[in-house]
């Protein structure tokens, strides 16, 4: 499961979701509508406004159901609810329609995960602060702290307070040009990932060294992408997937 997880995150960590601050070669303006590897597969739907409103990501063969959001949309608030757990999460926006905070609610409506975030002056993500809530008494158990920093429009680093780190390479020639219809998550990279290198003291904190892309294209846009997977302990490939993509352009 949890290596599921982290490739559905890889996937995802294309597109932080919203219009980019960075001059780009014209293109359509497109939201992807699936990715499928083959074993799993996300299928993203949007309403007239192009903001996401469902997300279902289904694993196997046959495909079973994981995981199912919907999102609704009211003043300053995003709610996704998720259909196949108890579980709901409502995004706090701010008067730039960002998300200031968000707080996970179990069935009883107590709140068992609050993250705060902050943002530079282009909408970037440059802090988040993640505290997990014991319901008993609404105090923290546990707090983590990721700092981002970035690069000629890219994230190129996130550091953590155990001083664990997260560094980003991009390919120079290389747009994203798609999103995920999530805006109030803060403004997208400008170029694609090329290789995510991880580095941690314990060796266990993360399940692998680095994540290498590499992405093939029809139309000057990215159609299918081959992540490769190296394991934390030995740097050896550990393993690979190739997701495939579609769009709706205008």
């Amino acid at each position: 499961m949890k290596f599921r997880k982290l490739i559905l995150y890889a996937i995802l960590f294309l597109s932080s979701g919203a219009c980019t601050k960075w001059e780009l070669p014209e293109s359509p303006n497109c939201k992807v509508l699936s990715t499928d590897n083959g074993l799993s597969k996300t299928v993203y739907v949007y309403d007239a406004q192009r903001r996401l409103v469902k997300q279902t990501n289904s694993f196997g063969n046959p495909q079973k159901i994981l995981s199912d959001f919907t999102y609704t949309y009211s003043g300053s608030q995003v709610v996704e609810i998720s259909v196949t757990s108890t579980l709901k999460t409502v995004y706090y926006l701010n008067t730039k329609e960002l998300a200031s905070s968000r707080e996970i609610l179990n069935v009883n409506s107590q709140v068992t995960n609050r993250v705060l975030y902050e943002y530079d002056n282009l909408g970037f993500l440059k802090k988040r602060t993640t505290n997990v809530i014991d319901v008993s008494n609404n105090q923290i158990t546990n707090q983590t702290v990721e700092s981002f920093t970035y690069q000629n429009g890219n994230l190129s680093l996130i550091q953590y307070e155990d001083g664990s780190r997260v560094s980003y390479t991009y390919y120079n020639d290389k747009f994203l040009l798609y999103d995920f219809g999530r805006a109030y998550l803060g403004s997208r990279n400008k170029n694609l990932i090329q290789k995510i290198d991880y580095t941690s003291s314990t060796k266990t904190k993360f399940p692998y060294s680095k994540i290498e892309y590499e992405y093939e294209y029809t139309n000057g846009q990215v159609t299918k992408s081959t992540l490769t997977f190296r394991d934390s302990l030995t740097d050896e490939v550990s393993t690979s997937t190739t997701s495939n993509y579609q769009y709706s352009c205008l």
